[in-house]
């Protein structure tokens, strides 16, 4: 297409945001509903979340991070103490 036929709208940070986490929030009931109990079918994830937890625990601890990526199942599976897990990075 011609370039004439296309109008550019300056990118408003606020709203992109606000748009970005209303669509994720309308999707993360059914998401999570999803991936709820897949770790029980998974057991060489299970043995590599087990693992991970083992080699953070035997370095002292300390913070882990389930950065966004999912519901948290993988987080809630191997957060019971001594590992401390910080769900998420958003502000709320």
């Amino acid at each position: 297409m011609n370039a004439d036929h296309w109008t550019l709208r300056a990118m408003n940070a606020d709203h992109w945001l606000a748009d970005t986490r209303t669509s994720y929030d309308t999707v993360a009931v059914s998401y999570a509903d999803q991936l709820r109990g897949v770790l029980a079918g998974a057991p060489y994830l299970r043995a590599a979340l087990a693992l991970f937890a083992d080699l953070v625990r035997a370095a002292g601890g300390g913070p882990v991070a389930d950065v966004d990526c999912g519901p948290w199942h993988v987080t809630a599976h191997r957060a019971p103490p001594p590992t401390r897990a910080r769900r998420g990075m958003a502000p709320r």
